[in-house]
């Protein structure tokens, strides 16, 4: 289970278990996915 994270605006979210698949819209996150390992879990991808 992911823990309460609070957004910048405030918003608590929690999810029931861990995300399995990522949308990166930014291109510089995408990177840090891949450099961590996660490249696998990417299933989108902004062409930006």
């Amino acid at each position: 289970m992911l823990g309460p994270v609070t957004d910048a605006s405030g918003v608590v979210f929690s999810a029931p278990a861990s995300p399995r698949r990522i949308v990166s819209l930014i291109p510089s996150v995408t990177e840090t996915l891949f450099m961590l390992g996660l490249g696998d879990a990417v299933v989108g991808l902004t062409t930006f």
